[in-house]
């Protein structure tokens, strides 16, 4: 049974500032007070426990999703093909959830053609070799990296993807090095043995296509549900902070931990019909974060 200790208040850090609830928190006061949770849990003899989601928390995923609007302009031969180019040359690059979203924008809502887009988009989106060339959002990213180097934190990184999506070569066996979500990690910086692993969903696939997502958000596992259970099979870790931006994750997450670890809304990647963000929960731009870490080399 998890010890309800709530670090927030024993470390304090977090309260030298008027952070209020579901508000952008200063950067070094969050950093600060997550290295002071850090210390308290390693004072405990465990080991703290950083958890992210992937895709828009560590990963860019809308840089690359608009990378894939653009292999899906390449690709389409069609009747509106001139029409489509005009307008993403007159618009420039924007975030939109996939390719069936961006021509909805655009003003193009043909059944036909959305099918297409959302078969070309499945086809590129979930490629693992050009999953490889996805970028990190640079402040959660060194964040993460900096407890893990400084602080002795452990790194877990939750994701719904199947094992079986998730490899690099569909022929031969998984492991960490056929898996496009650990290979990303290195490349990040953020996989070291012993201190990092994939917390994955395994269970009936999630349906991510616009007709999945026509009366609301896709159901999904819970994730709070998938670090429950992962802190209680390893009593010798203790989870400080979640890192995670879809309001709905969030929202189980405090639910389930309350105000006993920190919630990190990672900001710009909001799934269709979010809800808001809840109360307690600190927000902050990945990439305006990203400075503070640019300044302090």
């Amino acid at each position: 049974m998890r010890m309800k200790q709530n670090l927030m208040i024993d470390c304090s850090v977090a309260l030298t500032k008027d952070c209020g609830n579901h508000t952008r928190i200063d950067p070094n006061v969050l950093i600060e007070t997550l290295r002071a949770m850090c210390k308290a849990v390693r004072r405990q003899g465990k080991t703290p426990l950083v958890l992210s989601d992937l895709d828009g928390t560590i990963v860019d995923a809308r840089e690359y999703t608009w990378r894939n609007f653009e292999m899906f302009m390449d690709h389409y031969d069609g009747e509106h093909k001139e029409a489509i180019r005009a307008a993403a040359k007159k618009e420039g690059r924007f975030d939109a959830w996939n390719n069936c979203e961006y021509l909805k924008c655009f003003g193009f809502n043909d059944q036909k053609l959305q099918d297409y887009a959302w078969e070309r988009y499945t086809k590129t989106f979930f490629d693992p070799h050009l999953r490889l060339t996805m970028k990190p959002l640079p402040g959660s990213t060194n964040l993460m990296k900096l407890l893990q180097e400084e602080e002795g934190a452990k790194l877990g990184f939750l994701t719904l993807r199947a094992e079986v999506e998730d490899r690099i070569d569909k022929s031969k066996p998984a492991g960490t090095d056929n898996s496009t979500s650990v290979s990303l990690m290195k490349t990040f910086g953020l996989w070291k043995k012993g201190k990092s692993f994939i917390l994955r969903h395994e269970g009936k696939p999630i349906d991510w296509s616009p007709k999945g997502y026509a009366d609301g958000p896709a159901p999904e596992p819970e994730k709070w549900k998938m670090a429950q259970e992962y802190e209680a099979a390893n009593p010798d870790t203790r989870i400080v902070a979640v890192l995670e931006n879809d309001p709905r994750h969030v929202i189980g997450h405090r639910e389930n931990f309350g105000s006993d670890v920190m919630l990190i809304h990672v900001q710009g990647d909001l799934p269709p019909h979010s809800p808001e963000v809840p109360a307690g929960v600190y927000t902050i731009n990945p990439f305006r974060f990203g400075i503070v870490f640019r300044n302090e080399k």
